[in-house]
């Protein structure tokens, strides 16, 4: 058995030690707390007689949130401008740790190949009608290349209606598909007619060109 180099937790090594499940449970208490006493000390408790602008973090009953509505007005805590954060929002998101599902554009922190930021978006549509093929134009996001898309799409079938994921899904005689591309996003179903559909889009951006 050998020893982790800063905090002594134990680590069982390769092909020589069996891993013991007491072991990695008292590792995990060990991490929860560092990591508790981490964000303790990197954000301070709320207080009710401050103002707060958005991405700002707070303690608050012992838990680590962050604002995601502007406080203008100092006033007892209001659990709707909040949000549960993780320890990585502290960083300024470096490697797309603080990026949540959202309907607002977010920078992930992260870079794709050629150098660019990659962006991150959730789309939400609703259909009052039914639909088995629809396009939908995200042209206005100025978008450069789409690297990854999934979702969730609202199905409806003789009545019923599930959720399903995508961006492929096949069951027997059922199936539908998102695609996407930097002018927009595609959703088509086969056997059933779609209702309702989250689509999230990972993305570079378009340089402007400099007139």
């Amino acid at each position: 058995m050998r020893y982790t180099a800063n905090y002594g937790m134990k680590e069982p090594q390769k092909n020589v030690d069996l891993a013991d499940v007491e072991d990695l449970n008292d590792n995990f208490e060990d991490i929860d707390e560092i990591m508790h006493n981490t964000q303790i000390s990197l954000a301070p408790a709320y207080d009710q007689t401050s103002t707060y602008e958005v991405g700002d973090l707070v303690m608050y009953e012992n838990l680590l949130y962050k604002c995601i509505t502007a406080i203008t007005v100092a006033e007892a805590w209001d659990a709707t401008k909040w949000e549960r954060a993780v320890l990585s929002d502290s960083a300024g998101g470096g490697g797309g740790g603080g990026v949540t599902y959202s309907t607002t554009e977010q920078n992930t922190g992260l870079t794709w190949v050629d150098g660019k930021d990659i962006y991150q978006k959730t789309y939400h549509f609703t259909e009052l009608t039914e639909q088995r093929s629809k396009n939908y134009d995200i042209s206005s996001d100025n978008i450069d290349f789409v690297i990854a898309s999934e979702g969730t799409v609202k199905f409806g079938a003789n009545g019923g209606f599930g959720w399903f994921s995508m961006p492929y899904f096949d069951s027997s005689s059922y199936h539908a598909d998102i695609g996407a591309k930097n002018t927009q996003i595609t959703i088509v179903s086969e056997g059933w007619y779609f209702t309702e559909a989250y689509v999230t889009l990972r993305y570079t951006k378009a340089i402007p060109s400099q007139a």
